[in-house]
Formats: structure tokens, C-alpha cells, sequence
């Protein structure tokens, strides 16, 4: 079982799910199309987040990731840690798209141990009765 199948419990997450759990088995093979799969799936719970979040009910004018997640009221939903997080997962992700860096097995498993932050917060404040995961004692590869 995947660090990410927990997400599949809840079919509204699969958008995002999906990519997460491919991102994961082939961290290892390819790490770059790892780290690519980890900003589709971060874009994927972004977009998801926007359209059930009221706080977020105001689109920035550009909508690209970079400016969905550095809105303010996005910000202040997620904190400054989980900001961090995803600002370096976008900037890794977007160095490994454009082939400006090769990423090597330990890169790609920081950026999905971002990812995982990330959704297990989403899961955790979005549904019923969950308690957040211990990052760094469930994520295991």
C-alpha cells in the first residue's frame, strides 16, 4: 500500500489522488516525471481546494499555480510552513519540466514528502473525523 492511497477513500479527491500515487512508484525509475506527477497532483488539489474553500472564493487575476498559491487569502488558509512547501514542490517541479535540472531518487522523494504534507492537510481539514498524519513517520518508500 502507497503513502497516497489514503487519499482514495474519498472520491472527490481522485483528481489529485491519481498522480500522487503514480508520482510515488516511479520516484525511484524516473525522478523528474516523479517530481512532474507531484505538481499535477499539487495543481489538481489546488484547483479542488478553490472551488470548495469560501476563504478562497475570490480567483487571483492570473490564474497560474504560482499566483493561486501566493494569493494571500491561500496563504494565510495554509500557513506559512505548508506555503513554503509548495512553493519549493512548484519551483523543483518546474526545473524538472523544463529539463533545467536532473533530479536524483533523494529530490524526488523530498518533493512527494512536500506532496504528502500537503494533501494529508487537505484530507485532514476537508473531511470528517480525520486526524493529521505524522509526516515523517507514515511517509515511507
Amino acid at each position: 500500500m502507497g503513502n497516497f492511497n489514503f487519499l482514495l477513500k474519498h472520491k472527490e479527491f481522485e483528481i489529485f489522488a491519481k498522480p500522487a500515487i503514480s508520482a510515488e512508484r516511479i520516484c525511484v525509475l524516473d525522478p523528474n516525471s516523479s517530481i512532474t506527477l507531484c505538481r499535477t497532483s499539487m495543481e489538481g488539489a489546488t484547483n479542488w481546494l478553490y472551488g470548495v474553500e469560501k476563504k478562497l472564493s475570490k480567483l487571483p487575476q492570473n490564474k497560474t499555480l504560482k499566483d493561486l498559491i501566493s494569493a494571500c487569502e491561500f496563504r494565510d488558509l495554509v500557513g506559512e510552513t505548508l506555503y513554503k512547501s509548495l512553493y519549493r514542490l512548484r519551483t523543483n517541479a518546474n526545473k524538472a519540466v523544463h529539463q533545467e535540472k536532473i533530479f536524483n531518487q533523494d529530490c524526488a522523494i523530498a518533493v512527494l514528502n512536500d506532496l504528502f504534507y500537503y494533501l494529508d492537510w487537505i484530507e485532514q481539514t476537508y473531511t470528517e473525523g480525520k486526524k493529521a498524519l505524522d509526516v515523517l513517520s507514515k511517509l515511507r518508500f
